[in-house]
């Protein structure tokens, strides 16, 4: 009979470790957050070099060594508790979760320090001379969002290692390893890549005219220059994924003929079903792309290896329920609804937006604070609550997607099974929320009081398809505006 630590060998993706569902959504937000909060406060920052660049300097180090350190206390007491207090090792889990909530909010705070209080985008810019350089002052900029996190990633290696160890124990496999530098790539990939490399394109098109034309920048229709890019992004994100994530197509055999067979009954057209390789670390599946030429059904290998051939087709349902149900453009227009709407408000009321731009450049200290405030926790609260519940349903039509499309004769029996199965993969429990997804329970409650109810069904059908509706209404209008408005 194994000890405590041991009972996580049942998958290899040590249940509970630092790589857990909720910190994903959790940080991933909060990346966003960051990201956008860097860019902002450089885009609003004023164009001049600042004093004591010194000690600037050495403060944002200082904060930037701050977010490791706490990272490393919580790292030292989790795997100090794990090797001695075996018994307790779910509880020492469920503090290093809640640490590492701590250590994000930490790590936002020495931030905002960096790139607001220390003037970092001036120093970088200006005291530097780095501006307009080819994407150089971008990659400087967001220093202090990146590398804290890396090295804070690193140090939370060792946590994960010590579950390595017992599941290696308990049992034992040549493949129970996983190395630091794996741990810190995948990391790396799932939340930098993906977001970094799009941000980065668009600033290597703006740094492209900037150097070639830079009259063009100048233009109030400059903005449409990046038209053409964004069609780009989006057809191109596919190919992205494949790349930034370690795949593999998934290889010839029954479970590979039972998931074609699958996404045919759907009604799901893929270029390639690929298995994402995360050494174990991620259980999850996505879906990606507008064109079928170009669409990739994802599963991590960690998802393959814990459920069942029948749960993996229930997943790939739920997937080609967000293709069936367009539920990948819904996304896009409801994530970029705020900027969208603030065009038709600068035609309507052209005083009160110049006087909100003005305000953060204002000479005062306390007015582009509280402007750049305000606008990150508008944009912030639209992205957790109203976006954030608005994903939460799209997945909750997926789910019913899935039911519908499954053999009648197994219900919502199969995704019932692969959603509880995910819940002990993923370490989130039953009741572990997330940014885009409801909680387990809820999905299966969801399933269990809606399915046999073709009335109940009809009317979330009817609500959701009014709500997302009103989403592309608004969008059509917004964008419409400029010339509806003369």
């Amino acid at each position: 009979m194994v000890d405590g630590l041991g009972r996580f060998a049942s998958a290899r993706s040590t249940v509970e470790s630092a790589f857990g569902r909720v910190y994903y959504g959790v940080m991933q937000f909060a990346l966003i957050v960051a990201v956008l909060a860097a860019l902002f406060i450089s885009e609003s920052a004023p164009q001049e070099p600042v004093t004591r660049a010194g000690g600037r300097l050495f403060f944002a180090a200082l904060a930037m060594l701050s977010v490791l350190v706490i990272a490393w206390i919580g790292t030292r007491v989790t795997t100090w508790g794990l090797q001695r207090g075996r018994r307790r090792s779910a509880w020492w889990l469920r503090r290093f979760a809640t640490f590492q909530k701590l250590h994000i909010a930490v790590w936002l705070l020495a931030v905002g320090v960096v790139l607001y209080g220390l003037d970092w985008p001036q120093l970088v810019r200006f005291n530097w001379n780095l501006d307009g350089t080819f994407l150089a002052d971008e990659l400087l900029i967001l220093t202090p969002v990146i590398v804290p996190l890396i090295a804070s990633w690193a140090v939370f290696y060792d946590v994960d290692r010590v579950l390595q160890l017992a599941v290696a124990q308990a049992v034992p496999s040549p493949e129970s390893h996983v190395s630091r530098a794996s741990y810190l790539g995948l990391h790396v990939r799932q939340y930098l890549g993906l977001l970094l490399i799009p941000v980065l394109a668009m600033f290597a098109i703006q740094d492209t005219v900037h150097l070639a034309m830079p009259q063009l920048l100048e233009s109030p229709h400059a903005w449409l220059l990046f038209l053409p890019a964004l069609p780009l992004v989006f057809l191109g994100l596919p190919l992205m994924l494949r790349c930034v994530w370690t795949t593999t197509p998934l290889t010839a055999g029954p479970l590979r003929t039972a998931l074609h067979d699958a996404a045919d009954r759907c009604g799901l057209r893929v270029s390639q079903i690929l298995v994402w390789n995360t050494d174990g670390l991620i259980a999850n599946a996505a879906v990606a792309g507008f064109l079928p030429r170009l669409r990739y059904v994802f599963l991590s290998d960690a998802l393959v290896d814990g459920l069942n051939q029948q749960q993996i087709k229930a997943i790939l349902a739920h997937e080609a329920g967000h293709i069936r149900r367009h539920h990948l453009p819904l996304r896009v227009v409801a994530i970029l609804l705020p900027m969208i709407v603030w065009v038709p408000f600068q035609a309507l009321f052209p005083d009160r937006a110049q006087a909100f731009q003005a305000s953060f450049t204002a000479g005062d200290i306390a007015t582009p604070l509280i402007a750049g405030l305000a606008a990150l926790t508008t944009l912030a609260g639209y992205g957790w609550f109203v976006f954030g519940s608005y994903a939460r349903l799209l997945e909750k039509q997926a789910d019913l997607f899935a039911v519908e499309a499954m053999n009648p004769t197994h219900g919502p029996e199969s995704l019932i099974g692969a959603l509880e199965q995910l819940a002990v993969l993923t370490g989130s429990g039953r009741h572990g929320r997330s940014w885009l997804h409801p909680t387990i329970s809820e999905r299966v409650d969801f399933l269990r009081r809606i399915s046999d109810d073709p009335v109940a069904r009809q009317r979330f059908e009817r609500r959701l398809g009014r709500l997302s509706a009103c989403v592309v209404a608004i969008v059509v209008m917004s964008l419409a505006s400029p010339w509806l408005l003369g």
